[in-house]
């Protein structure tokens, strides 16, 4: 069944996301394989599913980047939106990895960026 919303209605972001948010501030390298470009950002946010970031030179929505965030790895994505200055990008990964990185936050919000780097490593062939 679905609800009807009055136009003008305000709904809590949270509660349509699918995972949580972790509001932090981390470097990170952004990528983008179809220019052949490289930049620095901060992530500002971050969840299993994907996350928010500010950088210089906003990809076009829709393309496909490779973020390297800084204790938590190499995660493929699609920009899903621009807003106030904050990039969104969807991640693009497997259910393993998606577990691994909820672990990782976890680990971020309990000890630091350190634990999140040892808790990435763990079931990662070497």
């Amino acid at each position: 069944m679905f609800t009807m919303r009055k136009r003008g209605d305000l709904v809590d972001p949270q509660s349509r996301r699918a995972h949580p948010r972790t509001l932090l501030s981390l470097p990170a390298q952004l990528y983008l394989p179809a220019e052949q470009t490289a930049q620095s950002c901060v992530v500002t946010d971050l969840s299993a599913g994907g996350a928010c970031l500010t950088c210089e030179d906003v990809p076009p929505l829709s393309a496909f980047v490779i973020l390297h965030i800084q204790g938590f790895g190499r995660f493929e994505a699609v920009t899903a939106h621009f807003r106030e200055g904050v990039l969104g990008v969807r991640f693009i990964v497997r259910e393993a990895r998606r577990v691994r990185l909820e672990t990782q936050i976890a680990a971020f919000l309990n000890e630091g960026v350190e634990a999140a780097a040892l808790c990435g490593m763990e079931g990662v062939a070497r």
